[in-house]
């Protein structure tokens, strides 16, 4: 429900212009707009948004292109996919995206002990003239089957930035803007954050407070303004990013630190990489692999020796980068894109050690398996999502309607 307001924080990601720690608010840019023109233009006359008939493209305050719309497929493109504005559209994978005007689905519930009933959850959206959600009307069957509504209103500045959402009239999440039109201050019920810039408008630091949880991440940049880290004063929160010679995100990798809640002497330090292979700039093939590596202690002289919080980290992150370290879980996905589908074959694996002849080897075990099928009709449009199991039955069955 919170979606589009993240194309406003791809604005902080890409290093936006005009922006200081004592930018103010701007009118301009924290007013509604009754209706969006076909093109406008930022106050530093690039380029906000275009539409050329069918097609609509979202550009940030440099001029860096953020989305790009398909109106006639209900497709979306999107170039920042760690961003968390496309919460309100339907995911194909970290970069393509769709949005019908209704969703209907079938699904079973418990009403009891034993006993299950059906029901049928269903989602009625409408779009602006760019094609960014309007309005999404909900109707979700309770427990005894009785359905449950929400209607969520999405507002926005005339740049096509997202102001604030409200459900039912209650505000859901708001967002605030200097008068460059970049974003300062974000506010849902689950997380607000505040962003300060360097003298070249790039984001240098994120405060933030999630669930009554302070925290504070710094942003370094590569020589391309691509952002390259993010990171915690303590180094207990790190993501690093890179991309290949077009300026496409290649991996990224996070990395988190915490202390064993039963040895504060010992800390599990938690890694999720990510890798990510295109062709023709559709991404065809994504793997995700998840390490704990945790080394309280060291062998010296044929004695175990404890070390640091701080020599566990870094010992954890030259294992991690030796490449011999074997990650517990992996996730595989494969895309291939066909005139009439969209095929998404996804395998899940867990790794071990076991003993063979007295040396210890890595285990790979295939836990599940699932084939997505998003069936086309004759103009590009995502009509039906089917599920397969990993004995290829199907599971779960989407229709969407335009």
């Amino acid at each position: 429900m919170r979606a589009y307001f993240q194309i406003s924080c791809l604005l902080f990601l890409t290093g936006s212009a005009m922006i200081s720690c004592q930018s103010k608010y701007s009118k301009e840019t924290n007013t509604t707009a009754n209706q969006l023109k076909m093109k406008d233009q930022f106050p530093n006359h690039k380029t906000a948004f275009e539409k050329i008939n069918d097609q609509v493209i979202i550009y940030n305050p440099l001029g860096e292109k953020l989305l790009y719309i398909d109106l006639k497929r209900s497709m979306y493109t999107v170039y920042k996919p760690d961003l968390n504005y496309v919460n309100s559209l339907l995911k194909v994978n970290e970069f393509l995206y769709f949005l019908p005007k209704k969703v209907q689905q079938n699904y079973k519930f418990s009403t009891g002990d034993s006993e299950t009933s059906s029901g049928i959850f269903s989602t009625e959206n409408t779009v602006n003239e760019l094609g960014l959600i309007g309005t999404s009307k909900m109707n979700i069957p309770d427990q005894s089957g009785e359905l449950k509504m929400s209607n969520v209103v999405y507002h926005y500045n005339r740049f096509a930035e997202l102001l604030k959402v409200d459900d039912g009239g209650k505000i859901i999440a708001e967002y605030k803007y200097d008068e460059g039109a970049n974003l300062l201050e974000s506010e849902t019920a689950e997380k607000s954050i505040k962003y300060f810039y360097n003298k070249d408008n790039q984001v240098i630091k994120e405060e933030g407070n999630k669930k009554d949880k302070k925290y504070i991440l710094n942003y370094t940049y590569n020589s391309e303004s691509n952002l390259d880290k993010k990171f915690s004063d303590d180094q207990n929160l790190i993501t690093e990013y890179k991309y290949d010679s077009s300026g496409r995100l290649i991996e990224t990798i996070e990395y988190t630190g915490m202390l064993d809640k039963n040895d504060s002497q010992k800390i599990i330090n938690h890694f999720i990489k990510k890798n990510y292979i295109y062709n023709n700039d559709k991404i065809i093939e994504e793997m995700q692999f998840e390490y704990d590596i945790v080394n309280p202690s060291v062998l010296i002289d044929k004695k175990w020796k404890p070390i640091t919080i701080e020599e566990q980290k870094k010992l954890s992150w030259q294992q991690f980068r030796s490449k011999s370290e074997i990650p517990f879980s992996v996730i595989e996905k494969k895309y291939t894109y066909q005139s009439d589908q969209i095929e998404v074959t996804i395998n899940k694996f867990s790794f071990s050690n076991k003993m063979n002849n007295g040396k210890i080897e890595g285990n790979k075990e295939l836990l599940d398996s699932e084939i997505i099928k998003y069936k086309l009709d004759n103009i590009g449009r995502i009509i039906q999502k089917e599920i397969y199991n990993k004995n290829k039955k199907p599971v779960e069955i989407v229709n969407y309607f335009y």
